[in-house]
């Protein structure tokens, strides 16, 4: 009895304990399309209509163009990008949020995704992150 008790305290604190791994993998290749500078795996993790990137840089938030700065996170590899996923939330049969951290052009960013699905397949909606001090600019036009 005490090790199956043992057993459900390690998988109930787990950070991804109760979201869908599907979740883990489209965060996954939104990090890993950036990373490789590639478009179509970009495009993949995204919803197609309605996704918005808010940056927020000394507390105002501007919402940027999408098309231009998924051109911006593509246009060349990014070998040192480093992302980490932190936590995933499913909210709702059809919502969930992710906490990620990545190093881009040398300074750290945490980011905030919010992902609906849509039929089976989950998609990023929403991005918002905040400007570190750091930064000598955001990573979005």
């Amino acid at each position: 009895m005490k090790t199956i008790i043992a057993i459900l305290m390690i998988v109930g604190t787990s950070a991804f304990c109760c979201g869908d791994y599907s979740i883990q993998e489209v965060v996954g290749t939104h990090l890993d399309a950036i990373k490789t500078g590639d478009a179509n795996k970009l495009k993949k993790a995204w919803a197609d209509k309605g996704a918005q990137i808010v940056e927020i840089k000394n507390g105002n938030a501007e919402v940027k163009d999408t098309a231009k700065t998924f051109k911006l996170w593509t246009m060349a590899k990014n070998p040192n990008l480093n992302g980490k996923i932190h936590s995933v939330t499913k909210i709702t049969k059809e919502l969930a949020v992710a906490k990620v951290s990545l190093n881009w052009q040398g300074s750290l960013y945490t980011e905030i995704l919010t992902l609906a699905k849509k039929g089976k397949d989950w998609k990023i909606i929403n991005k918002t992150y905040e400007v570190p001090k750091s930064a000598k600019s955001g990573y979005g036009f």
